[in-house]
């Protein structure tokens, strides 16, 4: 669309980060996020990870917190505090069916 134009041009003249994005993701990877995301402003925020993060790290629970907190640049202490929720809330889970059982 608009920034079609980018890939008749030598990526060596580009600046900053759209420099950046060209030679790790591709000219055509700049281009697509440019023409969606035209006069924004991109921030990447971990925090908007969270919901995956947990997931993977309770899908991943055997493996230790160590290794978690290696694999996700995370403290280890925060691996054992979502690894520590997650348990409470299976318990709290499991109790909470029992009682419906005899309810």
């Amino acid at each position: 669309m608009k920034y079609n134009w980018l890939y008749d041009v030598d990526i060596d003249l580009l600046e900053g980060d759209y420099r950046t994005i060209a030679e790790k993701c591709g000219l055509e990877t700049l281009v697509k996020l440019l023409n969606e995301f035209e006069k924004s402003t991109l921030y990447f925020s971990r925090g908007l990870l969270n919901g995956a993060v947990r997931e993977y790290i309770i899908k991943h629970k055997d493996k230790s917190p160590l290794a978690l907190a290696k694999d996700l640049s995370l403290s280890e202490r925060y691996v054992q505090r979502i690894l520590s929720d997650y348990r409470r809330e299976a318990v709290a889970k499991k109790n909470g069916r029992k009682n419906k059982n005899y309810c």
